[in-house]
């Protein structure tokens, strides 16, 4: 760590590096490519991630039809079993 302290030197608004000047321009453009390669990756990742979620929401899309659909056969066939009650002579009544 020492080394690179001393390695480091501030001088009129550049940094001195051994070997190498680098002015407050040179510092900005490769604080701008740095910044827009991190954007390219973190946008990389969530489009890397995004099959994944679609995948995930029609899955549940799926499950929530089927749950949908199975409650909706449970109240038809509820319904169709509380039709009028048998007759007094123990006959069903007739289909309408």
């Amino acid at each position: 760590m020492a080394e690179l302290t001393s390695a480091l030197r501030m001088s009129h608004g550049s940094v001195t590096l051994p070997g190498r000047v680098l002015r407050p321009l040179d510092t900005a453009v490769t604080i701008a490519i740095t910044t827009v390669a991190a954007i390219l990756i973190a946008l990389k990742t969530t489009l890397d991630q995004l099959s994944g979620l679609l995948e995930s929401a029609a899955q549940t899309r799926d499950a929530w039809r089927r749950f949908r659909d199975k409650e909706a056969e449970t109240s038809q066939s509820n319904e169709t079993n509380e039709q009028a009650p048998p007759t007094d002579a123990g006959e069903p009544p007739a289909a309408a």
